[in-house]
């Protein structure tokens, strides 16, 4: 009888999936955002510059940091169009950084829908094509003096 709890050492080759870290930590006097600087293309070459974490500045000295994991190409683009966004923009309560965040986001999505719009479009097709710009954003300021 073999032995149940022997592993064989063989191992398979599994494809690496990428992993971005961002963390944000709401402190009792502050808020702490922070990543890596990694990324990987999907060639599998690799960067270690990546800036996934900025601030975003709005009317009257207000700022925002937004963070973003995932495929830095998309997370950069979204995130200067939530830098571009905010610059007019007053903070009136603590939804308005968000609703541009969703706004950037909406203008990406219809950005990479245009080539492949036409007779033959199908959405689950270009759903398909969205999953592999996988990304995540965080939004992290400041509203009435909380955090």
């Amino acid at each position: 009888m073999q032995n149940p709890f022997r592993f064989s050492h063989k191992s398979k080759k599994r494809a690496i999936k990428p992993v971005t870290i961002i963390i944000g930590i709401i402190c009792k006097d502050g808020i702490l955002v922070g990543s890596d600087s990694r990324t990987t293309y999907t060639d599998h070459t690799i960067r270690d510059t990546a800036n996934k974490v900025r601030f975003v500045e709005m009317q009257n000295q207000t700022y925002a940091m937004v963070a973003h994991s995932g495929d830095d190409d998309l997370g950069t683009r979204v995130a200067d169009r939530i830098g571009t966004l905010a610059k007019p923009t007053i903070l009136t309560d603590w939804q308005t950084v968000s609703e541009i965040g969703d706004r950037a986001i909406s203008a990406e999505i219809h950005k990479l829908k245009i080539p492949f719009e036409g007779p033959t479009f199908k959405m689950e097709e270009f759903e398909n094509i969205l999953r592999g710009f996988d990304s995540t954003f965080m939004i992290a300021h400041f509203f009435d003096d909380i955090p």
